[in-house]
């Protein structure tokens, strides 16, 4: 990944930071579109290491992009459903090609550590875009805080609580579990477990990984 993964990290961290406060203002919603822009730009440079394979990412990022901008200005629910089903994709193929490449490095680096924070981070965008079809469905299969209404404006947080499902959704890769948003339907209470099975499962393969690099580096015959 040779210092890729570390513009992806950075814009990630970012977009962590600063989302949940930007979605909530009718002005930073367009900050957040464009956080996010730059997080996709991010994911195509670290995928597209190899001439070529940037194709499939930029395939599914470019219509993802556009639904999403243009959810500011046309109204309807369809639009929104179209766009987390494309984000979806988008993520979880960033997620496993990132994945592949760290655990196929034979030494560990900056960029290796780099590239497996990356991964948990996507986890948490991919579920949180997973858990607001999920909500489209049926939006009585999540518990949301008392008091929350939708936003008046244009554009995806109409339909969707998304600052608040990507947040359950972290708050669930973790473990934290606060209470403030609960699954109630079945499908919501399915992606929680599979969540949070593949989240310890992937930190214990991981410390597993990079511990056993570092140990079969440190016996290497010099």
């Amino acid at each position: 990944m040779h210092g890729r993964t570390g513009y992806l990290l950075v814009s990630l961290l970012i977009l962590i930071a600063l989302g949940p406060w930007l979605t909530e203002r009718p002005i930073g919603r367009g900050l957040w579109e464009l956080l996010f822009t730059l997080v996709t730009l991010s994911s195509i440079h670290v995928v597209g290491v190899e001439r070529g394979q940037a194709l499939i990412p930029t395939l599914l990022a470019l219509p993802t992009l556009a639904s999403l901008w243009l959810r500011q200005l046309v109204p309807g629910v369809h639009l929104s459903q179209v766009a987390l089903v494309l984000l979806t994709l988008f993520l979880l193929y960033t997620t496993v090609t990132v994945l592949l490449r760290v655990f196929a490095e034979e030494t560990v680096t900056i960029d290796t550590l780099s590239a497996a924070l990356c991964v948990y981070l996507l986890m948490g965008y991919m579920w949180g875009s997973l858990y607001g079809l999920i909500y489209l469905q049926t939006p009585s299969g999540f518990h949301l805080p008392t008091g929350w209404t939708p936003a008046r404006e244009n554009g995806i947080a109409t339909d969707v609580p998304l600052n608040l499902i990507t947040y359950f959704s972290f708050t669930t890769l973790t473990t934290l579990g606060y209470g403030d948003v609960l699954p109630i339907s079945g499908l919501a209470r399915a992606g929680v477990i599979l969540e949070v099975v593949l989240g310890h499962f992937y930190l214990a393969v991981l410390v597993a990984r990079l511990v056993g690099l570092h140990i079969a580096r440190t016996h290497r015959p010099s």
